[in-house]
Protein backbone atom coordinates (compact mmCIF):
# COMPACT_ATOMS: atom_id res chain seq x y z
CA UNK A 1 0.00 0.00 0.00
CA UNK A 2 1.55 3.28 -0.83
CA UNK A 3 0.65 6.37 0.92
CA UNK A 4 0.73 10.47 -1.00
CA UNK A 5 3.82 12.40 0.13
CA UNK A 6 2.95 14.83 1.98
CA UNK A 7 6.11 16.64 1.46
CA UNK A 8 4.76 20.47 -0.02
CA UNK A 9 6.63 19.92 -3.61
CA UNK A 10 5.40 16.66 -3.96
CA UNK A 11 1.52 18.31 -3.14
CA UNK A 12 1.95 21.19 -5.85
CA UNK A 13 3.31 19.26 -7.84
CA UNK A 14 0.45 16.65 -7.32
CA UNK A 15 -2.61 19.51 -7.42
CA UNK A 16 -0.45 21.12 -10.73
CA UNK A 17 -1.39 17.64 -13.08
CA UNK A 18 -4.53 17.63 -11.25
CA UNK A 19 -5.67 21.27 -12.59
CA UNK A 20 -3.89 20.15 -16.22
CA UNK A 21 -6.00 16.92 -15.97
CA UNK A 22 -9.37 18.80 -15.07
CA UNK A 23 -8.45 21.70 -17.73
CA UNK A 24 -7.23 18.49 -20.55
CA UNK A 25 -11.03 17.25 -19.84
CA UNK A 26 -13.03 20.24 -20.75
CA UNK A 27 -10.58 20.64 -23.48
CA UNK A 28 -11.77 17.52 -25.09
CA UNK A 29 -15.59 17.88 -24.70
CA UNK A 30 -15.43 21.70 -26.40
CA UNK A 31 -13.06 19.90 -29.48
CA UNK A 32 -15.24 18.11 -31.81
CA UNK A 33 -14.05 14.10 -31.49
CA UNK A 34 -10.97 15.14 -28.62
CA UNK A 35 -12.27 12.51 -26.32
CA UNK A 36 -11.54 10.08 -28.65
CA UNK A 37 -7.90 10.88 -28.77
CA UNK A 38 -4.81 10.84 -27.03
CA UNK A 39 -3.45 14.29 -25.40
CA UNK A 40 -1.24 15.38 -28.27
CA UNK A 41 -3.59 14.39 -30.79
CA UNK A 42 -6.45 16.13 -29.41
CA UNK A 43 -4.34 19.53 -28.66
CA UNK A 44 -3.73 19.57 -32.03
CA UNK A 45 -7.03 19.22 -33.00
CA UNK A 46 -7.99 22.35 -30.59
CA UNK A 47 -5.60 24.43 -32.47
CA UNK A 48 -7.04 23.38 -35.66
CA UNK A 49 -10.44 24.07 -34.10
CA UNK A 50 -9.48 27.52 -32.58
CA UNK A 51 -7.71 28.50 -35.73
CA UNK A 52 -10.56 27.40 -37.50
CA UNK A 53 -12.64 29.37 -35.44
CA UNK A 54 -10.85 32.41 -35.88
CA UNK A 55 -10.82 32.38 -39.35
CA UNK A 56 -14.81 32.01 -39.04
CA UNK A 57 -15.17 34.96 -36.79
CA UNK A 58 -13.11 37.21 -39.53
CA UNK A 59 -15.33 36.12 -42.27
CA UNK A 60 -18.26 36.81 -40.38
CA UNK A 61 -16.63 40.39 -39.21
CA UNK A 62 -16.00 41.45 -42.75
CA UNK A 63 -19.51 40.30 -43.79
CA UNK A 64 -20.73 42.60 -41.57
CA UNK A 65 -18.93 45.75 -42.95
Amino acid sequence: MSTLSTDPQSVAARERRHRISDRLKILQSMVPGGAKLDTVSMLDEAISYVKFLKAQIWFHHNMLL
